[in-house]
């Protein structure tokens, strides 16, 4: 079966199949073929910025996993000189996991993830 690809391999594809489980997901070769059928969690990741030098970054990373994100809200806390970010997520433990990494590496910002139990 081709995927429809989102233009990389490896992210979500959206393949309506009877038989396949809800929260089921498909990656996808670079050439649009099915490779592997994968569980998704439900995660919330936190994001705190105190270097606003480094938000054009993050949205970047952001934009980059939004076929993954179910909503995400921010509050710029002005007095204290942060931004708090919620991003709620529904992608494999592999995409969530690199998602919280690069956010986490960016210069005065700092990134904690927690996961449904299942």
């Amino acid at each position: 079966m081709l995927c429809e690809l989102t233009g990389r391999p490896g992210r979500r594809e959206e393949i309506k199949e009877r038989s396949v489980p809800q929260g089921t997901v498909f990656l996808c070769d670079g050439r649009g073929n099915k490779m592997e059928a994968t569980e998704t969690r439900v995660a919330v990741v936190s994001i705190i910025v105190e270097d606003s030098e480094s938000i054009e970054r993050l949205n970047a990373i952001l934009h980059e996993y939004r076929q993954w994100i179910v909503g995400r809200m921010g509050i710029p806390y002005p007095q204290k000189k942060v931004s708090i970010i919620s991003v709620a997520v529904d992608a494999p433990q592999t995409e969530i996991s690199a998602l919280s990494g690069k956010i986490g590496m960016l210069k005065g910002v700092s990134a904690k993830t927690a996961y449904t139990n299942h």
